[in-house]
């Protein structure tokens, strides 16, 4: 997935681009700065051409698993709180 956006960077867009295991090109901003993993879950780059190529030549699957994997953890502790203090 290609992020563009340097000013609209609250990220909830990445976010869920991670949790379902796409690998995300932005801008080195606020906001993907603090989402993305460089190499884990995505590229950061000035350039999102050559962020968004870079994204493709890498192991798509393997960033991909790596993003879910990252998310899955909290999202299970999150179903699992729910369920005890039914929150």
């Amino acid at each position: 997935m290609v992020f563009p956006s340097r000013t609209d960077t609250f990220g909830l867009v990445l976010l869920e681009a991670t949790a379902c295991g796409l690998p995300v090109a932005a801008c080195p901003v606020t906001g993907p700065r603090d989402v993305i993993v460089p190499g884990v879950t995505g590229v950061l780059a000035d350039d999102l051409h050559q962020g968004a190529m870079a994204v493709l030549q890498r192991d798509s699957e393997a960033i991909g698993r790596s993003s879910a994997s990252r998310i899955e953890p909290k999202k299970n502790e999150r179903v699992a709180a729910s369920s005890l203090f039914g929150t």
